[in-house]
């Protein structure tokens, strides 16, 4: 059913599916990933994110005036689309057209 939902949308949309990146990868990504491998660094964050990097998030929009608690960072679309819905909606919302009934908080939780 998900292919058919994907092959039904509109030139130019944007999938927030599976995370298949069509640009090379920045040097600077690359070096500071190989880095943390050798320090053996690679542990388990905090569950809201690096404090360095909500920090850094907060700083880009400081119209918004955020604290690093106002600021989440998740691990790809899937699970920021996840928060999201379970925030800011209420079972019986409509959505884009279409009534939430809860499926995204069926899958997710047991």
């Amino acid at each position: 059913m998900i292919r058919q939902v994907f092959d039904r949308a509109r030139p130019g949309s944007i999938n927030f599916g599976l995370g298949e990146p069509d640009l090379p990868t920045p040097d600077v990504v690359r070096r500071e990933a190989a880095r943390i491998v050798v320090e053996e660094q690679n542990g388990y964050t905090a569950h809201a994110g690096l404090p360095a990097l909500r920090e850094r998030v907060a700083s880009e929009y400081p119209h918004l005036k955020l604290s690093t608690d106002q600021v989440v960072i998740t691990a790809g679309s899937q699970e920021a689309l996840y928060l999201v819905l379970m925030t800011l909606v209420d079972e019986g919302d409509e959505v884009g057209g279409l009534t939430f009934r809860g499926e995204v908080k069926e899958q997710m939780l047991p």
